[in-house]
């Protein structure tokens, strides 16, 4: 296994120092230190190893992953400052030009007119009233002196008092039926400019109408929502818990002490070097334990994001799972197996069927890689179970004793299962979706698929 190791060091530095952009270096990356790469295979064979050989392999990984990350990063710098001189060459600002003048308002010069009377006058014990724009004609003209039929027109003046009222009725005579002719071809023009309107603009009413935009829950939340609803109605509790947690919780508490290779399997978003954003909602699992006092029964289930270093078309940097654990006396594998088929039929189908593979997980013993039946193919082979029948879908196992002594509870009177699945991965399989970034990029023409389902 040294040799191995050895061949692979040499290999990826090599091709470490012939990437010529950062998506080769970063397909470098995943091919060696991804969750399937050569490192990360060979981490996950050190279970048939003895404990003597176990630390000594798990060293020369560490220290092969560390010298290779360090390459990358050294690498990925370079790209970067190559990119940013790039930049800096095509962007470049000439920065004698003047910039750009900020136009800033001002009062209206009646505004300043009107404010300087107004001050002037309420200096002087004046008041400043307002009024309506529209007027009635009796506070217009009548109650000013001017009573309707008043000759206030040019010439009226110079008529005597007899002649005023008879030439005034005349004119307001002339003006109202000026006035009348003037409103009804006024009336002519607004009725043949309506119809020239209603030529051009015609509409088509046997047209379908704008659909109805409204908004639909998201496939997450569906999924979220369906399990929630099935295990609460089994007695569980649905418990949330912290996103940015500490190692202590994350790893130590889940048998997973600082040191252990299996955490290399994992690329940990660390903000201290005590506290990351959580690899897995285990943490809650463990935080539960703690918190009962009593420490009785559990019986509990912990949706919620996750974070690793992962992006492709089945991975994303944040994910979401659902973990579940119950802790009693005398629980079998048979109450897990029992679970899951509940769980798996009621997500993807009555005749859905569940195989389980021996596998390692730190905090359950045994543990089990959980299959279930392919719901596109029934079984019989197609291309998304890569023609076996059988779809990867769940991690699960029997709490380990050691998980169970750190977090107060007596392993020689109480035992448990726990497992664990991706809920965007089950999200996919139950909608047929083929690429997990759909599922955090609010692309409208992606999630408007899900209104139907709502009616």
């Amino acid at each position: 296994m040294e040799e191995q190791i050895k061949n692979i060091e040499e290999i990826s530095i090599k091709e470490i120092s012939n990437a010529r952009n950062e998506k080769e270096l970063n397909d470098i990356k995943v091919k060696y230190l991804g969750k399937k790469g050569e490192l990360t295979a060979v981490l996950r064979g050190m279970k048939d190893l003895s404990k003597e050989q176990r630390p000594i392999i798990g060293g020369i990984v560490n220290k092969v992953r560390d010298n290779l990350e360090n390459l990358i990063s050294k690498k990925g710098k370079e790209f970067a400052e190559l990119e940013l001189k790039r930049k800096l060459e095509e962007e470049k600002i000439d920065v004698t030009l003047p910039s750009n003048k900020f136009i800033r308002g001002s009062k209206h010069p009646l505004n300043r007119v009107i404010e300087e009377i107004e001050d002037l006058f309420v200096s002087m014990g004046y008041d400043v009233i307002d009024g309506p724009e529209l007027e009635t004609d009796e506070f217009c003209f009548e109650r000013l002196n001017l009573p309707k039929g008043h000759p206030v027109l040019r010439g009226m003046k110079d008529l005597s008092k007899e002649q005023r009222p008879i030439i005034g009725g005349i004119v307001n005579k002339v003006r109202d039926n000026l006035e009348n002719l003037i409103s009804k071809k006024g009336k002519e023009f607004a009725e043949l400019e309506l119809k020239r309107k209603l030529e051009e603009e015609k509409i088509d009413v046997t047209l379908p109408s704008n659909k109805f935009i409204r908004g639909s829950k998201h496939p997450l939340n569906r999924v979220i929502e369906e399990i929630e609803d099935l295990f609460v109605s089994m007695g569980y509790d649905v418990i949330d818990g912290p996103e940015l947690e500490t190692d202590e919780f994350c790893f130590e508490r889940l048998n997973l002490p600082k040191g252990h290779p299996a955490r290399d399997m994992q690329d940990s978003f660390y903000i201290t070097s005590e506290e990351l954003l959580r690899t897995q909602t285990s943490a809650v699992q463990a935080r539960v334990m703690v918190a009962n006092q009593d420490k009785g029964p559990i019986r509990m289930i912990c949706p919620g994001k996750t974070y690793r270093k992962e992006d492709d078309a089945t991975h994303s940097h944040q994910f979401n799972q659902v973990e579940g654990l119950v802790i009693d006396k005398d629980i079998t594998l048979a109450h897990l197996k029992g679970t899951l088929e509940v769980f798996m039929k009621k997500m993807l189908g009555e005749k859905t069927k569940l195989r389980f593979r021996p596998s390692y997980f730190p905090f359950t013993e045994p543990s089990y890689e959980v299959d279930v039946s392919c719901f596109k193919c029934g079984g019989s082979g197609c291309n998304l179970c890569k023609q076996t029948g059988w779809i990867e879908l769940l991690g699960a196992g029997m709490v380990h004793p050691n998980v169970l002594k750190m977090n107060g509870y007596n392993p020689e009177e109480y035992g448990g299962f726990a497992f664990g699945t991706g809920l965007d991965r089950l999200a996919m399989f139950k909608y047929g979706i083929t690429d997990m970034r759909y599922l955090y990029r609010n692309d409208v023409r992606f999630l408007k698929q899900f209104d139907q389902m709502d009616i």
